[in-house]
């Protein structure tokens, strides 16, 4: 992940934990995630690779994800927790991206891979995002779906 979109989590994650933060409270009591989102700028270069003229390919957005800016992606519903006296903070968002290239004489893809539901967790200065990803072997055509893979590691 580039600095940039590190950043745009970093910006996410301060805006949700301040609306979360009392003013005046001494110690804070867990409290609920609900309603954010997360701008998310898959590696630029990736996409320009899916979308360039070696693989000739495009992404879908699925599960209400949309695009932002430059290159990035919004997810929404955030759903988590955030403990305030210790800091923790961890939200899942809803949508995913779909990725596909290199398409075959038949009509499939021999590139096909799906981000979906990635999921913040910070403790202390830093964090991870996690993804869901399902993706398509290239010699078998095997379909694999792993869910909530450690994918960053983000320095708040």
């Amino acid at each position: 992940m580039s600095a940039h979109p590190r950043a745009l989590v970093a910006v996410l994650c301060a805006a949700v934990l301040g609306a979360l933060l009392p003013a005046t409270a001494a110690h804070a009591a867990s409290r609920a995630v609900q309603g954010g989102r997360l701008d998310w700028g898959v590696k630029s270069s990736f996409q320009s690779y899916v979308t360039g003229p070696i693989a000739k390919g495009s992404y879908s957005l699925t599960g209400g994800a949309a695009t932002v800016g430059s290159g990035g992606f919004r997810f929404h519903s955030a759903a988590g927790t955030y403990d305030g006296d210790t800091g923790a903070f961890r939200a899942s968002f809803s949508g995913g991206v779909h990725f596909v290239g290199h398409r075959t004489d038949a009509g499939a893809y021999q590139l096909d891979l799906t981000l979906s539901r990635p999921t913040v967790s910070i403790s202390g200065s830093t964090g991870t995002l996690y993804v869901d990803v399902t993706s398509k072997a290239k010699g078998t055509g095997t379909v694999t779906t792993s869910s909530q893979v450690p994918f960053a590691a983000l320095s708040l």
